[in-house]
């Protein structure tokens, strides 16, 4: 399988048709965020895996923000970003933001293992939540100090 990427709402109209005799996976992301980003090399191992045989669509909220808010709007979701959305004859079956998109947890929803996602507990800590969080604070800190030194002169 391949990433297909949602661009305008005529694509989200074919991806939910779709998931109207399939299930789909969404997978909203943002290209400048490092717990994005961990995410999406997630998601690039499921679609690798060649035992892998659902459709999976991509929106950046940041080139595709209208329809990341059509998502919200028409699927009944908050918006997060990254977040993974399953859904299946129109309904969201299952799904989960920030560092709960994995591979691990969307084949268990995708099997029937999973009742939902839910917000990290200090147990859910890894070293990949660890260095999602530097990777964040990392970039910050990079862009703090070419400011101060462009103000600097």
């Amino acid at each position: 399988m391949t990433l297909r990427t949602l661009t305008n709402l005529d694509d989200l109209d074919a991806a939910l048709a779709r998931a109207s005799t399939h299930p789909i996976l969404i997978f909203k992301h943002s290209a400048t965020c490092g717990v994005s980003a961990q995410a999406h090399e997630e998601i690039a191992t499921l679609v690798g895996d060649a035992a892998w045989l659902i459709d999976v669509y991509v929106v950046s909220v940041q080139m595709g923000r209208g329809v990341s808010n059509e998502i919200a709007r028409r699927l009944g979701l908050r918006h997060a970003s990254p977040q993974v959305l399953l859904v299946q004859d129109g309904v969201v079956r299952w799904h989960a933001s920030h560092f709960h998109v994995t591979a691990q947890e969307i084949r268990a929803a995708v099997q029937g293992d999973a009742s939902g996602a839910s917000a990290p507990t200090t147990s859910d800590r890894s070293w990949r939540h660890v260095l999602g969080a530097w990777v964040s604070a990392r970039g910050l800190v990079v862009g703090l100090l070419v400011l101060l030194s462009d103000a600097l002169g």
